[in-house]
């Protein structure tokens, strides 16, 4: 019944690690406003869109058609969206020391329309947003994150900087965008380049609308705005932001109902194993705890001795447990979001829960000792 008691504990040590991890993942400063946005995506194939001209046209036009949909306060096209797998790039930022293409730093690139903030609801934090005159004719201009400007240009002001963005021209800081997800949920912001698109034409594109009504209503003119300007082109993986937020914790949440399933069975077999251990112990004594009624014990001394046995056999249980818990749940400290392996809120709340567990599958048998008749129980002595 210990080693039985010791296996439940970890097992609800580390549903309990997983439960605060994925509340504090749920709660996390996202850095935008995913409510109301609807996304998709397509991919302007070679055949039909073998240069950057051909696609700065789709991308013009798909992003008029796309603003005059009813009830959607603000369109944009980007080539990435915040927690999804992002472009990246070789970038010499102005300050750092010049250096083949090969040696530079890897950042995140994404090409954006110029109303992505407002339709994304990240805000900007200085200088200014993209404008339409920051087309392919124009001097080359960027904006960055907070993540790049602490990293690269500390105590600094980065309007006016100048990156070099993989083998393009010198480009000039405009503006910087607030820290958002760009990587993972889990993952702090990482430096992140924004070039208007039609400066850097990628041919995977996602479609962002800021909608005054359910995100979803809007589908149908979504897919008929962008058959509008190809008949033929494709418009995939149509989903809200907030959908694509429960996708990027699937696992977190995966893994903890799976331990969650295996621990609150584990939690029943102990229990159900104390209660069947504490009543067998009762029949098993049953006259002497006669003998002790009949010389004077109380009622509360009877039950303080059934429920004191239930309660030493989980406490033995529990210390192997924590102990096992304290060198296992290491192992899963990767699955952990801002908590720690070891937290000991959860040790201790474990603990606690199942000593009040073990007394409740005690209390029954506890309260059938005090029942118990001397007389009857020395008769069939």
């Amino acid at each position: 019944m210990a080693a039985q008691v010791a296996l439940s504990m970890v097992l609800l040590i580390g549903c309990g690690l997983l439960i605060r991890s994925f509340v504090r993942l749920r709660t996390v400063d996202l850095g935008f406003d995913p409510k109301n946005t609807l996304t998709a995506q397509t991919f302007l194939s070679p055949a039909s869109y073998p240069d950057p001209s051909k696609r700065i046209v789709f991308y013009q036009e798909a992003l008029q058609r796309l603003q005059s949909i009813p009830g959607v306060e603000s369109a944009a096209i980007s080539t990435a969206l915040p927690v999804l797998p992002t472009h990246q790039a070789p970038a010499r930022f102005e300050g750092e020391p010049e250096v083949e293409l090969g040696r530079r730093t890897i950042v995140l690139i994404e090409s954006i329309s110029p109303h992505y903030p407002k339709a994304m609801g990240v805000p900007l934090v200085q200088g200014r947003a993209f404008v339409g005159s920051d087309d392919a004719a124009s001097s080359p201009v960027v904006m960055v994150n907070q993540a790049a400007v602490r990293r690269f240009w500390p105590n600094e002001n980065p309007i006016g900087k100048q990156i070099w963005v993989g083998r393009m021209p010198a480009s000039q800081v405009v503006g910087v965008l607030g820290d958002t997800k760009n990587d993972s949920l889990a993952a702090a912001p990482q430096p992140e380049v924004f070039l208007p698109y039609p400066q850097l034409a990628s041919p995977t594109l996602y479609v962002t609308l800021r909608t005054a009504m359910d995100p979803h209503s809007t589908t149908p003119a979504l897919r008929a705005q962008i058959v509008a300007v190809n008949r033929g082109q494709p418009i995939t993986d149509v989903q809200t932001m907030e959908e694509r937020l429960e996708a990027a914790s699937a696992q977190t949440r995966s893994m903890m109902l799976l331990i969650g399933i295996f621990s609150a069975t584990a939690l029943i077999l102990a229990v159900v194993g104390i209660y069947g251990v504490i009543a067998y112990s009762v029949a098993q004594r049953t006259q002497e705890l006669g003998i002790r009624i009949a010389l004077g014990a109380s009622s509360a001394d009877i039950f303080k001795l059934v429920i004191g046995n239930g309660l030493r056999l989980a406490a033995a249980g529990i210390a192997i447990g924590l102990v096992a818990s304290f060198a296992l749940t290491r192992l899963m400290a990767s699955l952990l979001f801002r908590t720690s392996a070891t937290d000991p809120i959860t040790f201790a709340g474990s603990a606690i829960a199942f000593a009040a567990v073990a007394a409740l599958a005690s209390y029954l048998p506890a309260r059938r000792a005090m029942r118990i008749n001397p007389t009857d129980a020395l008769r069939s002595a």
